[in-house]
This record gives C-alpha cells, sequence and structure tokens, in this order.
C-alpha cells in the first residue's frame, strides 16, 4: 500500500518536529547525524572516548567549542576510514566513518561524565549521553552519543578539572 505524499510528508514532519523539540538524541536525529558521514563544527566522530583524567581535557576542549557553537554531538564507535575507496568495497567500507560499533567492556556512566565536565567549568552545563544499537551489513552493533546544548553565555575553562 503506497502512502499518499501528502500524508506521508506531514508524518515525517510531525515526527521531525516532535523529535527536534523533545529530544535532540531521539533515533531520527541519530540516523540522520549518521547518515551524514561527515565531521562538521557540530559533529564529532569518535572510535572511542575516555573520560579518563588524562584523556578528559581534550573531550572538555571540544565539549566548550561545541556548546559555544550552538550544541553538537559526538558519535562514538566510528573509525575513520584510512585507505582509499575501491571498487571491491562494500557500502559501509566506503563510508568516511566505518561503523564499527562500541567494545563490548566500553561503559561510560553518565553523572561520572557530569561530574568530569562540571570540574572544568563553573557554568553548568547538561550533558546528555545514550547508547544506541543500528545494523550495519546484517550485524547489531552497540555505538553511544553525547549531546552538547548549545550554552546560553560564552563557556570557558575556569577550573582545573582535576577529577
Amino acid at each position: 500500500m503506497k502512502i499518499p505524499p501528502e500524508i506521508s510528508t506531514s508524518i515525517l514532519s510531525s515526527r521531525l518536529f516532535s523529535e527536534v523539540n523533545v529530544d535532540p538524541t531521539g533515533d531520527l536525529i541519530l540516523d540522520y547525524l549518521i547518515d551524514w558521514d561527515n565531521e562538521e563544527p557540530y559533529l564529532d566522530f569518535k572510535t572511542i572516548i575516555s573520560i579518563s583524567t588524562t584523556d578528559f581535557p581534550e573531550i572538555a576542549k571540544d565539549v566548550f567549542a561545541f556548546s559555544n557553537f550552538g550544541g553538537g554531538y559526538f558519535l562514538i564507535g566510528f573509525k575513520q576510514r584510512a585507505e582509499k575507496i575501491t571498487p571491491s568495497m562494500t557500502d559501509i567500507e566506503r563510508r568516511r566513518f566505518i561503523p564499527i560499533g562500541l567494545p563490548a567492556d566500553f561503559a561510560i556512566e553518565p553523572a561520572n561524565l557530569q561530574t568530569k565536565f562540571n570540574a572544568y567549568t563553573s557554568e553548568q552545563l547538561a550533558l546528555e549521553y545514550r547508547e544506541f544499537t543500528r545494523e550495519f551489513e546484517e550485524e547489531l552493533r552497540r555505538f553511544a552519543v553525547i549531546y552538547v546544548p548549545p550554552s546560553t553565555t560564552v563557556l570557558n575553562r575556569s577550573k582545573m578539572g582535576t577529577i
């Protein structure tokens, strides 16, 4: 059964607006960002991130940049393609960022992520963390997203971040 274009468009529009207004880490937004397959000032693909004391300053720097830019996303579980595209590559292998998924032992506690970031700034910024799955090449893979909302003022590092 084919859905008339005016109905399918209105369904998509209402779902899109609902997703955008309600949940910046919703499935529709995540699918769009994954399909975009290109880093932007608001989008960073990562293979993995660590919130350890030695690695977190780099993540905090990116959080500040995203927030000051107007918000942004880290998509975690994607490896940047290193080799040139060849005719024998699959569609997945042709992507700029290959969806490899997260290691089985990968875990970030959202409260720890928030506490780590708050150790760098006196301005509170509510980071959102979500794990999700997607199927690629008939294999269900696990990924994560961190959404950085826009700040109401320019955020700067104002603390040492020793947590």
